[in-house]
């Protein structure tokens, strides 16, 4: 799909956006069930269930816009995904690789509020106000996954014994 026209942009944004949430849904129970901690679990399972309701907002959207949801391949989620198993495929201490799989969770989330918030923004240029409210619940809800995980990172990073850095 050419770029001619700001719609355009909009649409190609609404299908990348599409295709990474279901990249996410596909990934998220995998990556559940590799958590050691039944918190960090639990808040995975949570908002895969959120993932599911975005991924119908989305859907109401491209209806809103009269344009199919699918046809681009979130080529930046797939290499998300991509990283984020390879660490958490490391192995090695548990903590470190739950600190690793909380750290690509955190990574997805960013990429999704990077992404909502440019989606919300071409909404509100191009007068789709109809849009703008399910963008902004999806956008908070991301904002909100991003803050828990953190606060879990954090949470597990307090109970362990740094190790010092060497510096060369």
């Amino acid at each position: 799909m050419k770029l001619e026209e700001q719609p355009d942009l909009f649409r190609r944004q609404l299908q990348e956006l599409y295709n990474a949430e279901a990249q996410i849904t596909l990934a998220m129970p995998r990556v559940a069930a590799r958590s050691s901690i039944a918190a960090v679990k639990s808040l995975l399972t949570e908002h895969l269930e959120e993932t599911r309701s975005q991924v119908l907002r989305l859907e109401q959207i491209g209806r809103m816009c009269d344009c199919s949801c699918s046809g681009v391949r979130s080529l930046g989620m797939q290499g998300i995904l991509a990283e984020g198993e390879e660490a958490i495929g490391c192995g090695g201490d548990p903590v470190l690789v739950e600190l690793a799989l909380l750290g690509a969770c955190q990574k997805v989330e960013h990429y999704e509020m990077s992404a909502y918030t440019m989606l919300r923004e071409l909404a509100i240029a191009g007068g789709l106000s109809e849009a703008i409210p399910l963008i902004e619940a999806t956008r908070k809800e991301e904002m909100a996954a991003a803050k828990n995980l953190e606060r879990a990172a954090n949470s597990l990073l307090a109970r362990t014994k740094p190790d010092p850095v060497e510096v060369s």
